[in-house]
């Protein structure tokens, strides 16, 4: 007998396991999200152009090697004329009419002014903004996944009120339905109960399929599987840390462009100094009277230095305090849209506070009220109307109050995200 037992358990065991509801949190959200959206990817790429920018750039210390070579006829070359004194014959050579030669050249700098160095920094700077830009687009990633969850929430919360409600009419309808058939009532009373009760398991199939469309949505954004039988976990206080909001980041990244900019310019106005050696085997070499195939090179150090460039640098540095001007103003309009938005925020805050307080005390009232009305109806004091009016009223006090609840964690989510956190 008891064989049979574990038998029968072991069997009914898988269902018990796939009927079980996945439990999902907001923050399960946020780290799947980073994991397989392709724009926190992004970031991991730019580091790679990084690193490459940086070994490209840092080969300009190294000696460039060219090889070059060339074989040429000429249909005429220079012929001396003979000079008639004793032994001088043959003094001047014949030149020959096909030349060859064979080069390599060795270049070597030894001091550019600072010129890769900026070079490198204006790369990286560039990099940094481009970085800043995906990290913006993350960040409104995850503002976009707290509404779909919490939106979700709310849906859950409106949908048990719903279906709460829609058992307490099946109840009624029940008693109505007997009252209706000893002749206490009349079918017009009936019926109007049977339409609130339709009107409800419309409203429950909007829900349905509304918090299947934010389901999807989410499921999409984060790279998990999310079903309708998933259950959502109410987010507590967050614990992630502040952090710089990634505009700003993009600002500070502008202004290190502009002035990374400005230092390329001014080092391009620097003296450059460098190593360079030739060497080769042809005909003619740097001895043109010598005509044999012979090897030959040379050897020294290049300068140059550009003394005056005619207030061309002056002109980029008054458009670099421009621009300057220009970012710290889309700074601070930015900073003071962003404080005006908390500050709104925190008004609705307390807004919705007092109405949570409100709402308990009205949805204690109003269950009086509906109670109440019931038992007239059924005493046949008032009609279906009345009691409806007091039933729907106690039904949107109840979503009222569950969507402040929901709307006070949106809020506080929303402020945390114009302050900054760390997801």
């Amino acid at each position: 007998m008891k064989n049979i037992k574990y038998i029968y358990i072991l069997l009914l065991l898988p269902s018990l396991v796939f009927t079980q509801e996945l439990s999902l949190s907001i923050e399960q959200c946020r780290v799947s999200a980073k994991e397989n959206w392709p724009s926190f990817k992004k970031l991991s790429y730019q580091q790679e152009n990084r690193d490459l920018v940086d070994k490209t750039l840092n080969k300009n210390y190294l000696p460039k090697i060219t090889l070059s070579g060339s074989a040429s006829y000429q249909s005429e070359v220079v012929v001396f004329p003979e000079i008639g004194i004793p032994g001088m014959s043959g003094f001047f050579p014949t030149f020959p009419n096909d030349n060859y030669r064979a080069d390599i050249n060795l270049t070597q700098v030894i001091y550019d002014g600072g010129t890769t160095k900026n070079i490198k920094n204006l790369q990286n700077a560039s990099i940094t903004l481009e970085e800043s830009k995906i990290e913006i687009e993350n960040y409104n990633l995850m503002e976009q996944i707290n509404s779909l969850y919490l939106n979700i929430l709310l849906l859950e919360e409106n949908y048990k009120i719903l279906i709460v409600t829609k058992e307490e009419i099946e109840a009624n309808s029940e008693i109505i339905e007997s009252a209706y058939k000893n002749g206490m009532v009349l079918k017009t009373e009936l019926n109007k109960i049977y339409s609130e009760k339709i009107n409800l398991e419309k409203q429950i199939l909007n829900s349905e399929t509304s918090k299947l469309n934010l389901i999807e949505s989410l499921s999409t954004l984060t790279g998990l599987d999310i079903t309708i039988n998933t259950a959502f976990k109410t987010p507590g206080e967050n614990s992630s840390n502040s952090r710089m909001l990634p505009q700003l980041k993009s600002f500070e990244a502008q202004a290190s462009l502009n002035q990374a900019s400005l230092d390329k310019d001014f080092r391009n106005r620097f003296p450059k100094l460098s190593l360079f050696a030739n060497g080769g085997y042809g005909r003619p070499g740097y001895n043109f009277m010598n005509t044999d195939l012979h090897s030959y090179g040379i050897v020294g150090v290049n300068f140059s230095w550009n003394v005056i460039d005619w207030g061309i640098y002056g002109k980029q540095k008054e458009k670099t305090e421009v621009t300057k001007k220009i970012i710290e103003a889309s700074r601070e309009a930015f900073n003071k849209q962003n404080e005006s938005e908390i500050t709104k925020l925190n008004n609705d805050r307390g807004n919705i506070s007092d109405q949570i307080k409100m709402d308990k005390k009205l949805i204690e009232i109003k269950v009086e009220v509906k109670d109440m009305s019931w038992s007239q109806f059924k005493n046949g004091s008032i009609k279906s109307n009345d009691y409806l009016k007091d039933f729907n009223n106690l039904k949107r006090s109840k979503q009222s109050l569950e969507v402040n609840k929901i709307k006070l964690i949106q809020i506080d989510l929303a402020i945390e995200h114009l302050k900054g956190v760390e997801y």
